[in-house]
């Protein structure tokens, strides 16, 4: 459920739609991630994370594989 955007730099940019509060949920597990929402033109569900090494992106990946989304 996320939408990624094309990106050249150590990070990934991304719209978490239906998690909006993902950085909260992130940081209860250690992760931490950027909001972009103080970005002109930008929601509370941007966000911003660092690419890092294999084992550190490999966790990222579980923990998001257990976000709870809001349902409409």
């Amino acid at each position: 459920g996320f939408i990624v955007f094309p990106g050249a730099a150590n990070f990934i940019f991304f719209r978490a739609q239906n998690c909006p509060d993902l950085a909260d949920q992130l940081m209860q597990k250690g992760i931490i991630i950027r909001s972009c929402a103080d970005y002109v033109g930008l929601y509370q569900d941007y966000f911003r994370i660092a690419i890092l090494n294999s084992d550190e992106n490999s966790r990222l990946i579980s923990v998001l594989n257990n976000v709870r989304v809001l349902s409409y």
